[in-house]
């Protein structure tokens, strides 16, 4: 079993990467162009959407493209991030919408507020999704859907392989280190306990490439998960992590990509899925 994220950590940790930049916010605008492919053909006129766990302009600004004059409402996850966006001068309060802080399972708006609500790589972090994917669908107006894309459970399996196989060495047993990420069909599953309707949900394996374990720790930290997805016990190990990475990528794939000066290639699955609140 993995980590259940620690609300407080995650606060901090998505406050500080606010603003880092590439690859996070590369990331972040691929994502948020999945997205938007998904909702083209959507027969829909919002009038007021909720970005849910907003840390990157990419998808507001494609939403407000999309259907001028929307009005986007942005929820921070904590005070950090809320700060860092206003700082880094990313998000134009003014122009896009107000920054609102909030945990994803305790909405601060009214029941049946909003037309759509979308999240680009947010809902892996709450602690409860079940919680946090029923209040979208108590915010949400009847009829209106959740489109979202989240983490899945083989995202960075072959660094979880390679520090299972470093605490073996060490401990005589893997320990627990790494975030609790969801399957396919337990993200389906979340969604109809929660009482959202129709839910559809589908997948893609992405596997970006790193040039070194330093890269891909600076990768994650952009994104908000650095200390989250690494063990904490890492840097004791560090000599030892890039050949034992490399080993898990050779096992997992039957090639090297790792070690002797090449680049890294780590799996990222990307959970794609939309839902809609019925009409009570």
């Amino acid at each position: 079993m993995g980590l259940l994220p620690d609300p407080r950590r995650v606060c901090r940790a998505l406050g500080r990467a606010v603003g880092e930049g590439s690859p996070g916010a590369a990331f972040l605008a691929a994502m948020a162009r999945l997205l938007m492919e998904r909702l083209a053909d959507l027969r829909l006129s919002p009038q007021r959407v909720l970005e849910l766990g907003c840390r990157s302009p990419a998808l507001t600004g494609a939403l407000r493209e999309r259907w001028p004059g929307v009005a986007v409402v942005r929820l921070a996850w904590g005070e950090p991030a809320a700060r860092a966006l206003v700082q880094a001068g990313r998000l134009e309060p003014g122009r896009e919408g107000p920054v609102v802080v909030g945990g994803l399972e305790r909405l601060p708006f009214a029941a049946a507020t909003f037309d759509l609500v979308v999240s680009n790589m947010a809902l892996h972090w709450a602690r409860q999704p079940v919680v946090a994917l029923a209040e979208v669908a108590r915010v949400l107006r009847p009829e209106a859907p959740l489109f979202f894309t989240l983490a899945g459970e083989a995202t960075l399996g072959e660094l979880a392989r390679a520090v299972a196989a470093v605490d073996r060495a060490r401990h005589g047993r893997p320990l627990s280190r790494g975030l609790s990420l969801p399957s396919l069909s337990a993200v389906g599953e979340m969604m109809v306990a929660a009482g959202l309707a129709r839910p559809v949900v589908d997948r893609e394996l992405l596997s970006p490439e790193f040039a070194s374990l330093a890269s891909l720790r600076r990768g994650l930290r952009s994104l908000g998960g650095g200390r989250l997805l690494f063990p904490p016990s890492a840097p004791l190990f560090e000599r030892e992590l890039p050949q034992l990475l490399a080993a898990a990528l050779d096992q997992g794939r039957g090639t090297s990509t790792g070690g002797n000066g090449g680049g890294m290639r780590i799996t990222v699955e990307v959970v794609a899925g939309h839902a809609w609140r019925g009409d009570g």
